[in-house]
């Protein structure tokens, strides 16, 4: 829980209000900082089983990154936890079509 709240604090740095106002290097430092947090907090949240949650952060990466295998890979674990079958082999497909080699 821990790390996951430094991922939390970290992210409420990068709102979007503030990514609206950065340009050129600036922004672009700023999604490589959202971009892992993203990932990485949708990784804590698995573990905490807070599905739900992990979920929420795994679309966000996403919506960094749209072919990230990683954000596809950790939304489809949650969604086979939570039940939802069918989107968790949708993503699961996807996380393994932008990483060949199965990398988490």
């Amino acid at each position: 829980e821990g790390a996951a709240r430094e991922y939390e604090m970290t992210l409420s740095f990068l709102t979007d209000d503030m990514m609206m106002q950065l340009f050129g290097k600036y922004a672009d430092e700023a999604n490589s900082e959202k971009l892992p947090a993203h990932l990485n907090l949708s990784a804590c949240y698995l573990k905490l089983q807070r599905h739900n949650e992990a979920i929420d952060q795994a679309c966000r990466a996403l919506g960094v990154e749209p072919k990230n295998p990683k954000a596809f890979y950790r939304r489809g674990r949650a969604k086979q936890a939570l039940g939802q079958d069918d989107g968790a082999k949708k993503d699961l497909l996807r996380a393994l079509e932008f990483s060949p080699q199965g990398d988490d």
